[in-house]
């Protein structure tokens, strides 16, 4: 037996034709009418909308420190070292109002309500395939300025660090302009100590050094709360504390010489011109001050301490001193000898307020008194690294070919000095020697 149903119609309830077809094909369906009020209906709660807010109050500049910002905790355990170098990027450029991918014609918006007397409609055109292309040349054409690399002679150390970089002249004292002077950053760091009112209290130092180019050069420090203000006061307390530091035929120093300033140690090195200057990088810095162009310098220890290997330096070359000052000392003519002169003895110096010693001295005594390396390193020598193998060392193959080798190990360089007369080509036999003093003796 089949169910019975029935549906109860409220008043809203509309009984028309297509509800009558709906429930036609219902077996055994009886429709009646009732009243609405058997039927709870739910109240119609009304929905708050807000046209402003948090995120519509926020403009462009703080979304964007949102988004690439650090916070006070990060820039103390150094985040922040990126901080502003990324370049805010405004996303309306190249957007009209109401465009967008589908590119659809909004009339009122992007398009004239009317068009010959006619009201236009809302329709799409078809979609532009080069539009994010365009969207992204116009963004980075007009995405602001844009900093040019600095020329390589410019830019210091690194480029993005202000070491080496240059900071112009000092400021004139009273009168006196420093023309012809430059001055380059060696050192700027933030430092701290702590107060009792203000707890951490934060500076940056600056290490400058300052020099003509000519024998004339100096260095100094400053401390401020901005970094242009510590560097310029660094720079103009360099400019009075120059001193004058003499070169030999304006190009090197005049002997080789060693300093230990803390725990730097520093061996100095004349080279001949053309050498250039290899060396640290703030000693490199320190010699173009200066206007020392070719110099080898090794550095052992510290080698971070900027300022103790400056002030070492500068002190090796004040207590460096000339050859008269060496012939005087010593009582000796200085002689030298240059590989392109084939080691020819040139005097340069000869004592001027005593007598030459006349005396011989052993090979023993000499190499003891005059060495230079006891005269100015007091015996001390920088460490060189033994030459790296190559791989190939270890093979039996190379073992083999340098024994079959080793008897000829000399003879290119033989053949190179019979060539330029330094030994003769044939060494003459025990007989035509003999025979040589027989007829010399007749």
């Amino acid at each position: 037996m089949a169910a019975s149903l029935r549906v109860v119609c409220s008043k809203s309830f509309q009984f028309n034709s297509l509800n009558y077809a709906v429930c036609r094909g219902l077996s055994n369906l009886s429709i009646s009418r009732t009243s609405g009020l058997l039927i709870p209906s739910e109240p119609q709660k009304p929905q708050p909308q807000r046209q402003l807010g948090f995120l519509t109050e926020l403009n462009q500049e703080s979304l964007w420190g949102g988004v690439t910002g650090v916070s006070n905790a990060g820039r103390k355990r150094g985040r922040a070292k990126r901080v502003g170098r990324a370049q805010d990027i405004n996303l309306n450029k190249g957007r009209p109002l109401g465009s967008g991918r589908d590119n659809i014609l909004w009339p009122g918006l992007n398009t004239p309500v009317l068009k010959h007397s006619v009201i236009n409609k809302i329709s799409q055109v078809p979609v532009n395939p080069e539009r994010d292309e365009r969207l992204a040349k116009i963004r980075e054409q007009h995405s602001g300025f844009k900093r040019s690399a600095p020329p390589p002679l410019v830019r210091g150390w690194t480029g993005a660090r202000m070491g080496g970089k240059s900071i112009g002249q000092p400021e004139a004292v009273g009168d006196y302009e420093f023309e012809g002077f430059d001055s380059r950053v060696l050192e700027i760091r933030m430092v701290a100590n702590m107060t009792g009112t203000i707890g951490r209290k934060r500076r940056f130092s600056s290490f400058i050094c300052v020099g003509n180019g000519n024998g004339i050069a100096g260095f100094g420090s400053g401390k401020s709360k901005n970094m242009a203000a510590a560097m310029r006061v660094g720079k103009n307390r360099a400019a009075q504390n120059l001193m004058y530091i003499p070169l030999f035929e304006g190009h090197t120093v005049y002997h080789d010489m060693f300093v230990k300033y803390h725990k730097s140690k520093i061996f100095i090195h004349k080279k001949e011109k053309g050498y250039g200057l290899k060396c640290h990088r703030a000693l490199k810095t320190l010699c173009q001050m200066i206007g020392i162009k070719d110099l080898h310098v090794r550095v052992e220890g510290s080698t971070k301490n900027i300022r103790a290997i400056t002030k070492g330096f500068f002190d090796a070359l004040n207590n460096q001193e000339n050859h008269q000052d060496l012939a005087n000392r010593t009582g000796y003519h200085i002689v030298e000898r240059r590989k392109e002169r084939d080691y020819f003895p040139t005097v340069v110096a000869s004592p001027v307020d005593r007598e030459v010693k006349q005396e011989r001295m052993t090979n023993e005594e000499e190499d003891i008194e005059l060495d230079y390396e006891r005269l100015y390193h007091g015996g001390r020598s920088e460490y060189k690294h033994p030459p790296r193998k190559q791989f190939y060392e270890k093979t039996v193959g190379w073992r083999r070919r340098y024994a079959r080798e080793h008897k000829a190990r000399n003879q290119r360089h033989l053949t190179l000095l019979k060539l330029s007369g330094l030994v003769p080509k044939h060494f003459p036999s025990t007989q035509n020697s003999a025979a040589a003093v027989a007829s010399d003796a007749n």
